[in-house]
C-alpha cells in the first residue's frame, strides 16, 4: 500500500508499507515527518496506541528513507527478501502507476527494483498492463467498468506475484448486488 502527499498537492509517494502475519516494513520519506522529533518512536507509538490490536505477534519495522525511490526499494528489498507467493494491493491501477512513474521519474529501471535482484538483468521484466476501463456494446455505445471490475495485471520476474485484491474481492461477490464504493 502507498500513500500520497496529498497536503501539498503533489501526490509523490510518502509512504508505503508491506506486510505479512508475521512482519511489516514501512518506509516514510523524511521530508513527509520533517517536523516530528524521533519520527520511528512517533509512529511506533501511534501503532501502540491505534492498531495494536491488529499487529500482535508482527515485527514492525519503520524505515526513514530520503526520497520516495529510497522508500520504494527499501520495501521491495524486503519483498524480495520475505519471498511471499502474492502482494495484494487494494486497487492496484492506483499504486503501480504511482510507483513506476517514481522510478522512471528518477532514472531508476524499474525491473532493477521490482524483479527479483537473482535474475540476470536481460531477463528481468515488469510490466504492468491495465484492463479495459469501457465496455463497447454491439450498437457501438460506450459504458464504464467499474474500477472494482477492471482486472489490471502486472507481470514480474519475482517470487510473488501481484493482484488487486479489490478486484478479487468483487469477484468472489459477484453474485451479489456491486457496492456503492468499492473504497
Amino acid at each position: 500500500d502507498i500513500e500520497t502527499d496529498v497536503l501539498h498537492g503533489t501526490e509523490e509517494i510518502v509512504m508505503i508499507t508491506l506486510s505479512t502475519e508475521t512482519k511489516s516494513i514501512t518506509a516514510v520519506v523524511g521530508s513527509f515527518v520533517s517536523g516530528i522529533a524521533r519520527p520511528v518512536e512517533a509512529i511506533n507509538k501511534a501503532v501502540d496506541k491505534y492498531i495494536s490490536e491488529y499487529v500482535t505477534n508482527k515485527a514492525i519495522e519503520i524505515v526513514i528513507a530520503d526520497t520516495p525511490v529510497e522508500a520504494i526499494k527499501e520495501v521491495f528489498k524486503r519483498a524480495h527478501e520475505w519471498m511471499p507467493d502474492w502482494i495484494a494491493v487494494w486497487n492496484i491501477d492506483f499504486d503501480v502507476p504511482k510507483i513506476l512513474s517514481a522510478l522512471e521519474k528518477a532514472g531508476v529501471d524499474p525491473k532493477d527494483v521490482i524483479s527479483d535482484p537473482r535474475v540476470p538483468k536481460h531477463m528481468r521484466i515488469c510490466k504492468y498492463k491495465q484492463g479495459a476501463k469501457k465496455k463497447v456494446t454491439a450498437s457501438g455505445k460506450e459504458t464504464p467498468i467499474s474500477p472494482a471490475s477492471q482486472w489490471h495485471t502486472f507481470n514480474t520476474t519475482s517470487s510473488f506475484y501481484f493482484m488487486d485484491a479489490m478486484c478479487a474481492y468483487r469477484q468472489l461477490r459477484i453474485s451479489q448486488q456491486e457496492e456503492p464504493s468499492y473504497a
